[in-house]
C-alpha cells in the first residue's frame, strides 16, 4: 500500500503523506545545506499548489 510520496536526490529528500490522525498532509524534509532544504521545500509547495490552489502551508 502506498501512503505517501518521497522524492530523493544526492543532496536532499522530501516526503508528503496523509496524516493518520487529522485531515492534513504531512511534509518532511532533510538536506545537506540550508539552500538545498529551501529548494526542496519550494518544489513541494509549488507542485502541491498546482494540484490545489486552496492549500495552506504552516511553518
Amino acid at each position: 500500500m502506498i501512503d505517501g510520496l518521497r522524492l530523493e536526490n544526492k543532496d536532499c529528500w522530501g516526503l508528503v503523506r496523509a496524516s493518520n490522525t487529522t485531515p492534513a498532509l504531512i511534509l518532511r524534509f532533510e538536506a545537506n545545506s540550508e539552500q538545498k532544504l529551501m529548494e526542496i521545500q519550494e518544489l513541494f509547495q509549488k507542485t502541491l499548489l498546482e494540484i490545489s490552489t486552496n492549500l495552506k502551508f504552516l511553518n
